[in-house]
């Protein structure tokens, strides 16, 4: 039967394939327009860190799928419907793949992604053009690469700053991107400007982003090689900020918030571990817990490293729905006496918006296969999400296993119990700051079944 099966199937096989095969490949192609039948990409004077599968990577358009020996299976089948509207034609363009058509926008698209991906590594004035062979409703696409010169950096020197700004980045000038023998590419130069930028932000500089660093290269009367300025804002552009005052929200619910206009100026408030606790009745969190996971402080310099490190924090709360850390300047009129002139303040505002603590779950499986054993496995678990009131997850799990057979006396039966316990930060007495800019937490679990 199985012999008789094969013989059918290998000749229906065939013929579906000559079928497929067969199917013009431009019957839906409309006069005038041309089936995209392949992309040729060729490089001149290729170098070592170009590739051309790299570089066809970036062109556009794309011809149909090909599955083995240029079969375009998909687009065969797309062909093979009717041109009528029906239930099979609407299924084989279902399956199918629609003729791509030839588009000279996208060619010109094409060529500015290659151009620009070469800048990027560091060939400038490259010359990216595109050839088009058609053979009757058919067409390729020849692309001829050649990329452009390349500039060795010969000398870096930092242009007139701020004196603060000029001995951070001199500072931390030996873990800068760019180096003296380097290829001149803007895409490390750009990865240079986020170090730059993250050292200025770290360092109290609120205001400091990309757009206050340029570049600038002097390749003339040069041998292939170009001296590097970097340049930052000048001396009295940039201020640098400390945080006044931190205020935490441990029960903000922001639907209250805005409904209720007497939600937060209800609220409690005193100072506690360096900053001002806000909350209605008992807070869900110890104040120390908050005190910890808090890494800003008031009176220090903005850090935006430390405010990422504080959300990370309290986000591996699991109590905690959402965590939002929001800084306002403060004004002029209300700054401190006596502060530096370069100085300015913000103030912190951390909301932390707690879920339902605690809940149960309960699951029941059932089970049988051919011999009639029957199965019933029923599990109950309950979970705390802050049991200790530092966001510590409690799991208590209880399972069940049952088998049986009907008018069997032989019964076989299996019972488990399982505890979990999950804490936001490491329970062995090692310093704290070792995990400073980390998410530490310790599991404790326990298990039993007999």
């Amino acid at each position: 039967m199985s012999r008789r099966f094969f013989l059918l199937l290998v000749p229906a096989a065939l013929w579906m394939l000559l079928v497929l095969k067969g199917c013009s490949a431009t019957r839906y192609v409309p006069e005038g327009e041309h089936l995209l039948r392949k992309n040729v990409l060729e490089i001149e004077n290729k170098e070592k860190d170009l590739s051309t599968s790299e570089l066809t990577s970036y062109i556009r358009q794309k011809p149909n799928t090909t599955i083995i020996f240029g079969w375009k299976a998909f687009l065969n089948l797309y062909n093979m419907s009717p041109q009528e509207d029906s239930g099979w034609s609407r299924f084989l363009r279902k399956m199918g793949e629609p003729p791509v058509l030839l588009d000279s926008v996208m060619n010109a698209y094409s060529k500015m992604n290659i151009d620009n991906y070469l800048t990027t590594l560091g060939y400038y004035n490259n010359s990216v053009t595109d050839s088009i062979a058609y053979k009757k409703k058919k067409a390729t696409v020849y692309y001829q690469v050649k990329p452009g010169k390349t500039y060795t950096i010969d000398s870096i020197s930092l242009g007139p700053t701020d004196p603060f700004l000029a001995h951070l980045y001199h500072k931390t000038a030996e873990d800068a991107l760019i180096k003296r023998g380097d290829r001149l590419a803007s895409s490390v130069l750009e990865e240079e400007a986020t170090r730059i930028t993250s050292i200025m932000r770290n360092n109290g500089y609120y205001h400091f982003n990309r757009s206050n660093i340029t570049f600038l290269a002097d390749t003339l009367d040069k041998n292939n090689t170009a001296s590097l300025e970097v340049r930052l804002p000048e001396e009295g552009t940039q201020k640098a900020y400390r945080i006044r005052n931190i205020h935490i929200y441990p029960s903000y619910d922001p639907i209250k918030a805005v409904m209720d206009s007497a939600f937060l100026p209800s609220m409690e408030a005193y100072r506690a571990g360096g900053f001002t606790l806000h909350h209605s009745g008992e807070s869900n969190l110890r104040r120390r817990v908050l005190e910890n996971m808090c890494f800003l402080r008031e009176g220090d310099l903005y850090d935006e490293s430390m405010v990422k490190t504080t959300y990370n924090r309290f986000s591996n709360i699991r109590l905690l729905n959402s965590v939002t850390l929001l800084f306002d300047e403060v004004p002029a009129d209300e700054l401190p006496a006596g502060r530096h002139a370069d100085t300015s303040f913000v103030d912190c505002t951390i909301r932390l918006s707690p879920g339902k603590s605690q809940g149960y779950k309960v699951n029941l499986e059932g089970s049988s296969n051919s011999n009639g054993l029957i199965g019933i496995s029923p599990a109950l678990s309950y979970y705390h999400k802050n049991i200790f009131r530092g966001g510590e997850w409690l799991t208590l799990g209880f399972m069940g296993n049952f088998q049986f057979k009907v008018n069997d006396p032989i019964r076989s039966t299996e019972l488990g119990a399982s505890l979990s316990l999950s804490f936001p930060k490491m329970l062995f007495p090692i310093n704290h700051t070792v995990f400073k800019s980390r998410v530490p937490k310790t599991d404790i679990s326990a298990s039993y079944s007999y």
